[in-house]
């Protein structure tokens, strides 16, 4: 047990330094890019994006990426030759009754009795708190796979031949080869689109009925517009940040802001691959948030739509879309 204390102390410092490297480095780089987004609003959402990526893959690298590399500019020095006292060994004396020469032991002898009484660091107990709070948020995302898991395992096959086509036309304006799985659900509320490797998305079986196929053909863009723009995969780095720098309040900023961006430059993506008039794509997720938020006070974070300050700013954001197909939006 003191061995492994004292290879924690020994490997704390180290871990200390990559994590203070990356909080600060990586909280000046979030920093910077929310002061940009916020100081020019008419920066494409897709462009968005890539800066806040780029924010969470400063953070991995500076985290994981702490070992300086030396490079043999010089030739090194020769060895010179040192004392005993030098190298680290206690000269011990010869006794009266045995003259014998004198003999070098090595100091580590001399601590043996202090590394029984090993203690571990403030640094090494700061280590542990991080290493726990690092599993729960390990089993938080393992504990969310699971519910998506079982939603997938309880759907059930779309057979609608309108909506198959309106899936088969679209990845055709979308430009996307390998289709992805279409589903019903219940209990959704809104589209889901899960899976890395067999992307399927998911549909609310209450839609059917209560959306207009020009509603539903809207949403299915959208979620083609996640699949086109890799969303999922690059999913995995505010993740991983959220896991790692769970104290850190900037990272959570960070992510916020990040899946707004997407959901602005899936909206981009759908109102212009989908061939979709802005006003309309903009009543449909009215139409949906009223009935998502039927009270004031409510303020719950969903699918598409999100929260009712994420809508907002996703109309905003869609106004730049108009100016640039020439259509008029009123919010």
């Amino acid at each position: 047990m003191n061995e492994f204390i004292q290879r924690l102390n020994e490997f704390s410092p180290l871990w200390a330094g990559a994590i203070w490297r990356a909080v600060w480095q990586g909280g000046l780089t979030i920093a910077g890019v929310w002061v940009l987004c916020r100081l020019c609003p008419r920066i494409p959402a897709r462009v968005r994006c890539w800066l806040w990526r780029l924010a969470f893959a400063k953070l991995l690298v500076c985290f994981f990426w702490a070992t300086p590399i030396n490079l043999a500019l010089l030739p090194a020095p020769k060895p010179t030759a040192t004392t005993a006292t030098e190298a680290g060994q206690i000269p011990i004396s010869p006794s009266a009754d045995s003259p014998a020469p004198v003999e070098w032991l090595p100091s580590s002898l001399n601590q043996k009795d202090s590394a029984r009484t090993a203690k571990p660091s403030v640094t090494t107990a700061v280590l542990v708190l991080w290493t726990l709070g690092v599993m729960a948020g390990v089993v938080g995302l393992a504990w969310r796979g699971w519910r998506v898991w079982r939603q997938l395992r309880e759907s059930h096959l779309v057979d609608q031949d309108s909506i198959k086509a309106d899936l088969i036309a679209l990845l055709a304006q979308f430009g996307i080869r390998s289709p992805p799985t279409l589903r019903l659900a219940d209990g959704l509320k809104t589209p889901l689109l899960a899976g890395w490797l067999r992307p399927t998305i998911l549909l609310p079986e209450s839609f059917l009925e209560d959306r207009s196929p020009t509603q539903l053909r809207m949403m299915l863009a959208h979620e083609l517009a996640h699949i086109k723009r890799h969303d999922l995969w690059w999913a995995w780095l505010p993740m991983a940040a959220r896991v790692l720098f769970f104290f850190h309040p900037l990272v959570f900023l960070a992510s916020k802001e990040s899946r707004l961006t997407e959901e602005m430059a899936a909206d981009e993506l759908t109102v212009t691959a989908g061939r979709f008039p802005p006003v309309d794509y903009a009543g449909m997720l009215v139409e949906v948030a009223a009935e998502l938020f039927p009270s004031p006070k409510e303020e719950m974070v969903i699918g598409v739509v999100g929260s009712r300050h994420t809508l907002k700013r996703r109309l905003i954001a869609m106004k730049h879309i108009c100016s640039i197909t020439g259509v008029r939006l009123t919010i």
